[in-house]
């Protein structure tokens, strides 16, 4: 199994960051009023799917990390009837919607996928990939850093030497 190095490297985060930075674009231009109503709402939704993702990354087990990507999907969900809602008030355009269309159907694909892979991963009781420095890239990458799983203490518990005797009171 590859041993992804940051969340980054997921592609259903890029392509849920790909429909967020697109809907970004299109809020820029709505009208004042709807600062704290549907713009607000659909920023915040289209940052869910991708913080999500993140925050599922950082999980220890397959089961833990799939509920924050089915959070995601339903952030992406959300996103995609406000930007209907948006349609329909004639904020955006019907070419904007289907643009945004094709960025949600991209995204969601993707992170099915991978729902559909920790599934398995949990019922093959397959627990996360070797821990790993985040962000590690090779020196191709420009960035020389640490690409050896990094190895995680197991300290032992300490065991007395002697048998102390117990203070006196």
């Amino acid at each position: 199994m590859a041993t992804l190095r940051s969340f980054e490297e997921l592609k259903c985060w890029q392509a849920c960051r790909s429909f967020r930075l697109f809907v970004h674009g299109l809020v820029k231009r709505f009208p004042k009023e709807e600062q704290f109503l549907l713009t607000a709402q659909l920023k915040d939704s289209s940052r869910r799917t991708t913080h999500n993702i993140a925050e599922g990354f950082g999980r220890d087990n397959a089961q833990d990390n799939a509920r924050f990507y089915r959070t995601s999907r339903g952030s992406l969900m959300e996103a995609m009837d406000q930007l209907i809602t948006a349609n329909d008030e004639g904020l955006i355009t019907n070419e904007e919607l289907v643009e945004g269309r094709r960025f949600f159907t991209d995204a969601r694909a993707r992170l099915e996928g991978y729902i559909d892979y920790l599934t398995k991963a949990r019922r093959d009781n397959m627990l996360r990939e070797p821990l790993v420095p985040y962000g590690a890239m090779t020196e191709e990458d420009g960035i020389w850093a640490y690409l050896e799983p990094v190895p995680i203490p197991n300290p032992q518990p300490s065991v007395p030497t002697s048998n102390p005797q117990p203070a006196e009171a």
